[in-house]
């Protein structure tokens, strides 16, 4: 598999098994409907949207926990665990905390452990939880486009960064979140994993 598609896998691994959605999702009803099954419930977000089969990217964009889903397994399944090396220019380069790296070291940022940023993604960050990438009860809506920002741009990362970055990245988004949100408009699923038409 090439690196898009183990992204693409891994994210639709997590977005299709993990529990947590099904019982999660149904905190967000108003707006979020998909199906009940066998007491378990998943969302209605999808249903109340409308959306088509397949889901055309016009019915999903707007879908907060269908996004919430996607980033979140992105961010625990990185498609890519290593760290991706730069090597430091002639001048070096002084970290934000005040240590020097001289000329030719090499540095780099491994985005399964910047994805599991305890000062960033909370206590829980090792585990799968949707409901981060929502804005808090008590915050306001400046302190949570803040902390949505460095979420993004730290998970983000997982596609790499500047010349580096993954060309198909956008792509891979879309497809995912078509695919997702195309699979659980048209089936309906049970734990463990069974599909029913």
């Amino acid at each position: 598999m090439t690196e898009s598609g183990d992204s693409i896998a891994l994210t639709l691994e997590d977005s299709v098994q993990n529990w947590k959605i099904y019982e999660t999702i149904t905190k967000i009803v108003d707006k979020l409907a998909l199906r009940f099954v066998d007491g378990g419930v998943y969302a209605t977000e999808l249903k109340a949207a409308g959306v088509s089969s397949p889901a055309p990217w016009t019915e999903i964009r707007d879908l907060p926990y269908l996004d919430a889903v996607i980033r979140e397994a992105l961010r625990v399944n990185p498609g890519i665990a290593m760290i991706f090396e730069r090597v430091i220019p002639e001048d070096g380069f002084t970290l934000p905390d005040g240590r020097y790296l001289p000329a030719g070291t090499k540095a780099g940022i491994n985005p399964f452990v910047t994805n599991r940023d305890f000062g960033l993604f909370g206590g829980d960050a090792d585990g799968f939880n949707p409901d981060r990438w929502l804005q808090g009860k008590d915050e306001s809506s400046e302190n949570f486009q803040i902390r949505l920002h460095r979420m993004k741009d730290t998970v983000d990362l997982s596609f790499g960064g500047g010349g580096r970055i993954c060309m198909g990245w956008y792509l891979a988004m879309l497809e995912i979140q078509k695919l997702v949100a195309s699979l659980y408009s048209s089936f309906d699923y049970d734990m463990p994993m069974v599909i029913r038409r």
